[in-house]
C-alpha cells in the first residue's frame, strides 16, 4: 500500500488524465497534483486523508473526485479552511478526514470455507441495521380470491352508475343556481320599477305643494277686488 506519492513523478506527468490511488494509506496529497492541467478523474477513496491541497481547485477539466465509495455524485464540493496544525489553507469536505476500514473479515472456525489463512478479503460492503437479523422472517401476505366475471361486471356497472349520478347531480345543481340567478334578476327589475314609480309620485306631490300657495293668494286677491 502507498503511504505517500512521489512528487517528482507526479509533476512530470503533464498529460495524465486519470489518477486512481484508492485502497491505500495516503495521509496527504502533494500540491503538485493541482498543476496537472489534463486531469479529469481522481480517485482517493479508502485512504487516510485529512484534507486536500488548495491547488486542486485549479483543475478546470476535473469531472470526478472520488473521496468515498458511497458518494452520490462523482464531483464533490470542496471548501477552503485553515489547518490548525500547519496554519495553511487547505480544502476540506464532509467526507474528510478519512478513516481506515478493515478490508478483511474473519471466517468462523469450523466452516467449510475455512483454510490455513485466518482472513479472507471482503468482496462487497454490506450495511447492517440495528434491528436486522439473519433469520428469515415470513411475510404476512394474504391472497384475496379472484373475482368472477359476473362480479367484475357488477362492479364496473356500479362504478358507471356512480359516475352518472354524480354528473346528474352536478347538472341539477347548475340548473338550480341558474334558476336562482334568474329569480334574482326578475326581483331586481320589479324593485327598479317600484322605485321609479315611487319617485314619480313624490315629484308630483312636491309640485302640487309648490303650486297650491300661489293659487290661494290669487283667489284671495280676486275676492278683495270683487268686494270693492
Amino acid at each position: 500500500m502507498l503511504v505517500c506519492l512521489n512528487v517528482s513523478e507526479i509533476g512530470s506527468c503533464s498529460n495524465l488524465t486519470i489518477i486512481s490511488v484508492r485502497n491505500n494509506k495516503l495521509q496527504e496529497v502533494p500540491a503538485e497534483l493541482g498543476h496537472l492541467p489534463s486531469i479529469r478523474m481522481i480517485n482517493l477513496s479508502e485512504n487516510l486523508l485529512c484534507n486536500l491541497p488548495v491547488s486542486i481547485l485549479k483543475l478546470s477539466h476535473l469531472t470526478a473526485l472520488w473521496l468515498s465509495n458511497n458518494q452520490n455524485t462523482p464531483l464533490v464540493t470542496l471548501h477552503k479552511e485553515i489547518d490548525k496544525e500547519t496554519r495553511q489553507t487547505v480544502c476540506v469536505n464532509f467526507m474528510l478526514p478519512q478513516t481506515f476500514q478493515d478490508r478483511y473479515v474473519a471466517l468462523p472456525k469450523g466452516t467449510a470455507n475455512n483454510s490455513n489463512e485466518e482472513h479472507t478479503p471482503r468482496s462487497h460492503p454490506h450495511i447492517w441495521f440495528a434491528t436486522e437479523t439473519t433469520e428469515d422472517k415470513s411475510c404476512g401476505l394474504l391472497r384475496a380470491p379472484t373475482p368472477y366475471p359476473k362480479e367484475l361486471r357488477a362492479m364496473s356497472k356500479h362504478v358507471r352508475n356512480m359516475q352518472q349520478s354524480s354528473k346528474r347531480a352536478s347538472r341539477e345543481k347548475i340548473q338550480k343556481q341558474a334558476a336562482l340567478l334568474d329569480n334574482v334578476r326578475e326581483a331586481l327589475r320589479k324593485m327598479k320599477k317600484e322605485v321609479r314609480s315611487f319617485f314619480g309620485n313624490v315629484e308630483s306631490l312636491v309640485r302640487i305643494l309648490l303650486v297650491s300657495p300661489a293659487s290661494a293668494v290669487k283667489q284671495r286677491e280676486a275676492s278683495v277686488l270683487c268686494e270693492n
